[in-house]
């Protein structure tokens, strides 16, 4: 036969589980707690994440704006060397021409100036054997004389 519980063992019983039930009420709501307390320390945490990636990917776009002003300052700048390069290659080359014409004008004013030079020896050569010929001329004149 099954026994019975007095009314006092009942009472008992209803309290214990009455206890219980509060416990683990109060463990459940002490769960919810750190359960809300972990979310928002998650949330404060990806709201510090989202921020540094924020500012990660404005300093990225800021360095891939500098990147792009200086390679296209860099394509410009080649571009300019090549085009100085292409005047330099041409004045080396007028200058290389220009000396040539100098030195072709220096040989054809020497070439001038012997010239003129041999002119004069020649005006001189003939200026001398006239007065040769009237030193000459005179000797005679003078050689009937003495």
């Amino acid at each position: 036969m099954a026994t019975r519980s007095s009314p006092r063992d009942d009472d008992r019983a209803k309290e214990q589980l009455t206890k219980r039930l509060e416990e683990m009420v109060r463990a459940q709501m002490i769960s919810k707690e750190e359960t809300i307390q972990m979310a928002e320390e998650m949330e404060q945490k990806n709201k510090v994440f989202m921020a540094r990636i924020e500012s990660i990917m404005h300093t990225l776009e800021v360095t891939y704006k500098n990147l792009q002003a200086t390679n296209k300052e860099k394509q410009e700048l080649e571009a300019e060397n090549r085009r100085l390069r292409q005047v330099n290659a041409q004045q080396q080359r007028e200058m290389s021409a220009l000396k040539k014409r100098i030195s072709q004008l220096e040989i054809d004013d020497k070439g001038d100036l012997v010239k003129k030079e041999r002119e004069r020896a020649d005006h001189f050569q003939e200026e001398c054997r006239r007065k040769d010929r009237i030193i000459a001329e005179m000797k005679g004149l003078l050689g009937n004389a003495w």
